[in-house]
């Protein structure tokens, strides 16, 4: 989905696309790529990359407002020795907070 010319097509066995929005580029395109899966019968999924407790929380916004229907991929954070800025559900890292970075 990162290069120039890639073109979304219905392929066999192929029900969903993964949308990493931080490897995207913009909210934007991936609005677009997700209305244009729509189009073609194809779920979307909305999944983080390697995102902070931060990421994580901004990532679930968005997944909250373009994929409601879906379950986001968010399962970076356990690669992470501390949360940043936010705490994440349910996590036991420690949190460095704003004024402490």
């Amino acid at each position: 989905m990162r290069e120039p010319n890639f073109k979304l097509e219905k392929q066999p066995g192929v029900s969903a696309i993964v949308l990493k929005p931080t490897l995207l580029g913009s909210l934007n395109h991936c609005k677009q790529l997700i209305d244009d899966a729509r189009a073609v019968g194809l779920n979307s999924v909305i999944s983080s990359s390697l995102e902070s407790s931060f990421g994580l929380t901004q990532l679930a916004r968005i997944a909250s407002w373009l994929t409601p229907e879906t379950v986001p991929g968010l399962d970076t954070l356990s690669l992470f020795q501390t949360q940043l800025v936010r705490q994440w559900p349910e996590s036991s890292l420690p949190l460095i907070g704003l004024n402490e970075l």
